[in-house]
């Protein structure tokens, strides 16, 4: 983190031309607004241009992620378009909710 005293790292960085996005991996979702919050506080701070939110892909999460359906407005982009952007180095075109 560039700020002095602060011991919050991000779990990842994607360095691309387009920008750069910052990954951060969750095993287990219980409190889906305070992992949003402390994931995009983590973007701002770094200087992130995108986010994404890498989510163990277990009954839990989905579980708990369906019960949030507004955690889509924040993270518009799914899995599969993400990956295939990122893997033809282009922007997303959005922050992004991969399931692992």
């Amino acid at each position: 983190m560039p700020i002095t005293g602060d011991t919050r790292a991000g779990d990842g960085m994607i360095v691309a031309d387009f920008g750069t996005v910052l990954v951060e991996a969750e095993t287990r979702v219980a409190d889906v607004q305070a992992v949003e919050r402390k994931a995009a506080l983590k973007k701002r701070d770094l200087g992130a241009d995108r986010l994404i939110l890498l989510v163990a892909d277990t009954p839990n999460n989905r579980r708990v992620l369906e019960l949030h359906p507004e955690l889509r407005e924040h993270f518009p982009v799914g899995t599969r378009k993400c990956l295939a952007a990122l893997g033809r180095g282009e922007d997303p075109g959005g922050d992004c909710l991969i399931f692992l």
